[in-house]
């Protein structure tokens, strides 16, 4: 497996999914996050009776809210930015991002927990002063924190909230890089 180009947005770096615990079988966190805001796209497609649901719950027509929701579902694994996942494979982590110290290597949290904490104490926020105040359609980040929760937690079952700070668990660059693949 090639490393990734210096041309590509740091996002890039980061694997969602692999083959096992050894050998190079990947799939890029991009393309998992991806992969998961096109199923929900196709799930709620225009008219689908999903689709009306999700109008009806949100009180957003079902273009917005189809959108709010595609958007929230490219995010739902954003956990795995956090070093303290990528050193599960560290091989890996060291393939895509050889120039970079490994510090957070203890993976106590799930990366659905992870996601919530991301969200909670970076994303939202960049979120709310970047987006929501330039449109106040989505009733503002009380509401965002609800659909996020929804969408991070996994089986069914929603993220735990722990009161300990994203930094424990996230470099600087992996919040940049989970900002920056927001952003994009």
């Amino acid at each position: 497996m090639s490393p990734i180009s210096d041309d590509l947005p740091v996002y890039w770096r980061y694997w969602g999914k692999t083959a096992g615990s050894e050998g190079m079988g990947v799939h890029l966190l991009p393309f998992h996050l991806l992969d998961v805001a096109a199923v929900a796209h196709q799930l709620l497609r225009a008219g689908s009776s999903w689709s009306r649901q999700l109008s009806a719950l949100s009180h957003l027509c079902e273009t917005e809210a189809r959108a709010l929701l595609v958007h929230l579902c490219a995010l739902h694994d954003i956990g795995k930015f956090a070093e303290s996942f990528q050193s599960l494979r560290p091989d890996l982590r060291q393939h895509y991002c050889p120039d970079q110290h490994i510090e957070r290597t203890e993976y106590r949290v799930r990366h659905d927990t992870l996601c919530w904490l991301l969200w909670d104490q970076s994303l939202g926020a960049h979120i709310e002063q970047t987006v929501l105040h330039h449109d106040d359609t989505y009733a503002g980040r009380d509401a965002l924190d609800i659909w996020m929760q929804a969408v991070s937690g996994h089986h069914g079952v929603p993220p735990a909230h722990p009161a300990e700070p994203v930094g424990q668990h996230f470099s600087a660059s992996d919040i940049a890089a989970a900002v920056a693949f927001f952003d994009d």
